[in-house]
């Protein structure tokens, strides 16, 4: 990403860890397709064919679809490994955050 030293963009920060580290959206044309992305996955994934879509064995890298915490949403998410609680370690590759959930929460995309 580019832009001039007086250019201004407006942003939304999805994520973040600390001061120094953390994600930002460009809001415009690809964060309203991303909305519309979530909008359209959560549909999918609430809907009465979601057990049909249940992720049968768990690979590490492998981009599953997965419950946003709170929110009710579905967002895209990589697996990073099975922790010792043997919830999934999960990063919201949309957004930079990461989760636990259980495997029964998560659907191949």
């Amino acid at each position: 990403l580019s832009f001039q030293p007086d250019e201004h963009l407006e942003v939304y920060v999805s994520a973040s860890e600390n001061p120094q580290h953390f994600w930002i959206q460009i809001l415009g044309v690809r964060s309203l397709q991303l909305d519309k992305l979530t909008a359209e996955m959560s549909r999918f994934y609430n809907g009465d064919t979601s057990q049909e879509h249940r992720v049968e064995t768990i690979i590490v890298g492998d981009i599953v679809a997965a419950p946003y915490r709170d929110y009710g949403t579905w967002n895209r998410a990589r697996v990073l490994g099975i922790l010792g609680s043997g919830l999934v370690d999960l990063y919201y590759v949309d957004f930079g955050d990461n989760g636990e959930l259980p495997r029964e929460h998560l659907r191949s995309m």
